[in-house]
């Protein structure tokens, strides 16, 4: 089997793998995420079928970057602006608590595991952001 007939049937079984973990979430009703995370670390680490830096060479940059761009766009097209307002309280307080308790927890880190004076953890709190 000659290289183009293999990356032929690595894409095919991509395509497959991706509908048919579309498909199961579906029909679990589950996050389809989950079964799309775990079919790609079936598909490429675990059982090496898919070895994108081999079988895409060049244009995995380009392919990852087409891909991205169209899962937001598909996002852009079934958000709803009621469930933004819905969402509103949850977002401010990810957006405040949330990010003060990160910046206390990396300065507070930074003094006990990396044994950094006070102003020097506080300086990389600032900077982690």
């Amino acid at each position: 089997m000659n290289e183009a007939d293999r990356l032929l049937i690595v894409l095919t079984g991509i395509l497959g793998i991706g509908i048919g973990s579309q498909w199961l979430a579906w029909r679990i009703r589950a996050p389809a995420i989950l079964l799309l995370l775990s079919a790609g670390f079936v598909a490429g680490p675990l059982t090496g079928f898919v070895r994108p830096d081999e079988q895409f060479g060049v244009l995995l940059l380009p392919v990852v970057s087409l891909s991205v761009g169209l899962i937001l766009f598909e996002g852009g097209l079934s958000l709803e602006f009621r469930e933004l307002r819905e969402a509103g309280r949850s977002i401010l307080g990810l957006l405040t608590i949330g990010v003060i308790a990160t910046w206390v927890a990396i300065w507070q880190a930074a003094q006990w595991l990396l044994g950094m004076p006070a102003p020097a953890a506080f300086l990389l709190a600032q900077f982690w952001w």
